[in-house]
C-alpha cells in the first residue's frame, strides 16, 4: 500500500509544480502537506484541508495550515 501512496504523492507533486492548489480531504493534522513540501517548495497559502476530527484541525491550524472542520451527520 505504501508504494501506491508514494506513487499518488509523486503525481500530486507533478500537478502542483505549475502553481496549482491542493484540497486535502481527510487532512488529519497536515501530514500530507508536509510530505508534499518535502518533495517541493509548496506554499501553505495554496494548501486547503478539511478534517472531521476537531483535535486534528486545531493541530493543523497551530502549524499555520488552512484546515477546516467538516463532516459528520
Amino acid at each position: 500500500m505504501e508504494k501506491a501512496y508514494d506513487f499518488a504523492l509523486s503525481k500530486i507533486v507533478i500537478s502542483l509544480q505549475n502553481g496549482g492548489k491542493c484540497l486535502d480531504c481527510g487532512a488529519n493534522h497536515g501530514e500530507k502537506f508536509e510530505r508534499i513540501n518535502s518533495k517541493m517548495k509548496f506554499s501553505k497559502e495554496k494548501y486547503f484541508g478539511i478534517e472531521w476530527n476537531k483535535n486534528c484541525v486545531q493541530q493543523a491550524r497551530a502549524n499555520g495550515l488552512n484546515v477546516i472542520q467538516g463532516g459528520g451527520i
